[in-house]
């Protein structure tokens, strides 16, 4: 499947050479229901009207594959994405408010491209169409800059959760671009592997004022995502034994996790609770009381550039930089996975480059070997 210019050769009757040419015409390509691939050229002499005929080529095949879709199944993209966030986000119990308004956030994008669009009619070239605007689309209020690989694989992967809720609610019979966008990372995304020193996260304490100090001091010394600490109740505190106890509907993985604090943050929620008399939450809000429920992307900024540092960094780097220095100085990789939560080990190592690194120097520095004086010997050369 797909849109192409052919190529045909022209001889010159004088000289003899041959030369090679585009046609001023677009072909396209399809498979039928019976998997039978066809060619054909248009007469279109622009890609975007060469991919107009296509689309409805493949709309045609999909009539004839699911000709029992009834017209009260049919339903256009945005009314869908509605129901979809009412229904299916409403529903699940795990999801945090930030989780929630990123949803929105990436729907949004998507209803303005497919809009009216009828549900079951989306296919490969309306994906495609999509990825090819996003790529040349800018960032709001940042100038020139272009939307990034990473948020349009985001896009693609929201669009697949749609429609594959769409084939068990029965609106459509099955995904018709589920195989596409599985293989449509548009870009491949390496890891980040943005790690603080000490002496940045130093930093970042000495410009942060309370309660954000207090935030990022158990995010640095705990390794919890920013909705785990966000929503902390005193009666998850275990001070007797060292630890948090999170409910599963608190954890991403939704299973109940027990994580460990070190002294210094034992030391920090006693004087903590001493201080606070009564209250259900350890970092409520000052005016509603409970939880915050939006991101301080915006004062992380404020402390980043008070701080001096320059590059792009988030707060979940400080997860990152948690688990990598709890690997360079020893830990179990097992044991970090199960303090941080992650469902397997290897997502613990693979997501943390650097952990890996700062091991290999370790195991160098174990084998220093230098010559008695401690003086590095000059290799002379040979004389012929």
């Amino acid at each position: 499947m797909g849109i192409y210019r052919t190529k045909y050769k022209v001889e010159d009757k004088n000289t003899g050479e041959v030369t090679t040419r585009k046609s001023p015409y677009w072909a396209i390509s399809w498979t039928d229901k019976k998997r039978v691939q066809h060619r054909e050229t248009t007469r279109c002499t622009s890609k975007e009207e060469a991919r107009e005929v296509l689309v409805e080529k493949l709309r045609a095949v999909r009539k004839t594959i699911h000709p029992f879709l009834k017209d009260d199944q049919k339903i256009s993209f945005a009314k869908f994405a509605e129901r979809f966030m009412a229904e299916y986000q409403g529903n699940r119990g795990d999801l945090t408010e930030s989780s929630r308004t990123n949803y929105f956030v990436l729907l949004k994008k998507l209803k303005e491209h497919f809009g009216e669009l009828n549900l079951g009619d989306i296919n490969e070239i309306d994906v495609d169409a999509y990825v090819a605007r996003r790529k040349q689309d800018t960032v709001r209020g940042l100038g020139k800059r272009k939307v990034s690989h990473f948020t349009i694989n985001r896009e693609l992967a929201v669009l697949r959760l749609m429609l594959n809720w769409a084939v068990e609610k029965g609106i459509i019979v099955d995904n018709p671009v589920k195989k596409r966008i599985a293989r449509k990372k548009v870009f491949k995304e390496e890891p980040r592997s943005v790690i603080f020193t000490d002496d940045e996260l130093r930093a970042i304490l000495a410009a942060a004022s309370e309660p954000w100090k207090s935030f990022l001091n158990v995010g640095i010394n705990t390794g919890c995502r920013v909705s785990e600490i966000q929503g902390l109740r005193w009666d998850e505190l275990d001070l007797k034994n060292k630890c948090i106890m999170l409910p599963k509907e608190r954890t991403k993985g939704g299973k109940p996790r027990e994580v460990e604090l070190n002294k210094t943050m034992v030391d920090f929620f006693s004087k903590l609770k001493l201080q606070r008399q009564g209250g259900e939450f350890i970092f409520p809000s000052p005016v509603t009381g409970r939880p915050y429920s939006k991101s301080f992307s915006n004062t992380w900024k404020r402390l980043l550039k008070r701080a001096g540092i320059k590059k792009p960094v988030h707060f979940h780097d400080l997860r990152r930089t948690f688990i990598t220095m709890a690997i360079g100085r020893g830990a179990g990789v097992k044991d970090v996975q199960e303090q941080v939560g992650h469902q397997d080990a290897t997502t613990t190592l693979k997501n943390y480059a650097q952990a890996k690194k700062a091991g290999k120097r370790h195991v160098v520095d174990l084998v220093d070997v230098r010559e008695p004086s401690g003086e590095l010997v000059e290799l002379t050369k040979k004389r012929g």
